[in-house]
């Protein structure tokens, strides 16, 4: 066992905590989760720091998280990163109104491992250039959209590393390029703005 829960386990925990977070305040009628807005920030936080409570409880019962006083520092840690994202969630709406959560963990072309999002698909996105075709799969993280289906892709990273924007502006760096062509032949959305939520 690692001293600390690993870079793979720490993400996934992460991953869970966001997408229980949004399906908790999901609203079929609309087909979106509730935007976090400021008035009920002391309601998303205290949502969001029980969902952490009970998935930090059980990547502990399944023996991935480390040594116990790491754990303990790596919750507290976690704990500060969510409120964070709990601010700044808020922040972002209310630049973006009309913005709402529509799609978490969409996957496409995994079938071995099919994200939670109901418009999941097994089929892969194509792409041709020059003559050639690129079958491409991945799973994005969420994706936001408007009731008009103007959308904005989002990718969380918790890693160390985050691809700059001269990275995918040049087309080193091609994730976020092929979710947004996803969102849009795929998804059938509008896809306007993509970036990288580092957590």
């Amino acid at each position: 066992e690692g001293v600390e829960i690993s870079p793979l386990d720490r993400g996934q925990l992460v991953h869970t905590i966001l997408e229980r977070f949004y399906r908790q305040r999901w609203e079929d009628a609309a087909r979106r989760a509730r935007p976090v807005l400021a008035a009920e920030e002391a309601e998303a936080l205290a949502a969001i720091r029980q969902i952490t409570e009970e998935e930090c409880q059980r990547v502990q019962r399944e023996g991935r998280a480390g040594h116990p006083g790491a754990w303990i520092y790596e919750q507290e840690r976690l704990m500060v990163r969510l409120g964070w994202f709990i601010h700044s969630e808020i922040e972002y709406f209310r630049k973006n109104p009309g913005l709402a959560p529509a799609h978490l963990e969409f996957s496409f072309g995994m079938s071995e491992r099919r994200g939670n999002d109901p418009a999941s698909t097994d089929e892969s996105l194509v792409l041709t250039a020059s003559g050639v075709e690129i079958r491409a799969r991945g799973i994005i993280d969420r994706v936001d959209a408007t009731a008009e289906g103007q959308a904005t892709v989002i990718d969380y990273k918790t890693g160390s590393s985050v691809p700059t924007y001269a990275a995918v502006a040049k087309g080193t760096s091609f994730q976020l390029f092929v979710y947004l062509l996803a969102a849009e032949d795929l998804l059938g959305l509008h896809p306007k703005a993509g970036f990288y939520l580092k957590l």
